[in-house]
């Protein structure tokens, strides 16, 4: 088995449950059975630190940039390439389905639609979306 360097994108401050943060780790290594990494790095992988803090890692090289940072022709460049590694999750989740492997075509399932752009960064103009799988934060009051 190869070594894939990796890079910390974010660290979120709050600690989550283990076993969710397992069934994360589940859904990218699923990605990473059937796809290359240009579809299967579009999900950070999730990582608990020495703290217990939630870590957002990639296999990606480059400076990671938050999509608001980006100017307007790289953000919609941006969103055009995340259409395209969804529709192709789409299309898998789909032959899965027909094979009737309906458990792994449901798990592909939870990683369609739209990113939140807070979530969304660009690492050498490809999509990667940290905190995927996560419920959002409660209002403050």
């Amino acid at each position: 088995m190869r070594t894939v360097p990796m890079q910390r994108i974010t660290i979120d401050t709050t600690a989550h449950p283990a076993e969710l943060l397992n069934t994360l780790e589940s859904k990218v290594a699923l990605l990473r059975r059937h796809f290359p990494p240009s579809v299967s790095s579009l999900f950070a992988i999730p990582r608990a630190g020495a703290d217990g803090a939630l870590q957002w890692w990639s296999e990606l090289g480059g400076q990671p940039l938050p999509y608001h940072s980006l100017d307007p022709v790289a953000q919609q460049a941006l969103l055009a390439r995340y259409t395209q590694r969804q529709q192709a999750i789409v299309q898998l989740a789909d032959e899965l389905q027909a094979r009737n492997n309906a458990d792994e075509a449901n798990s592909l399932r939870t990683l369609v639609g739209a990113p939140a752009l807070d979530n969304l960064y660009s690492l050498n103009q490809e999509p990667v979306v940290i905190r995927w799988g996560l419920a959002p934060p409660a209002p403050l009051i």
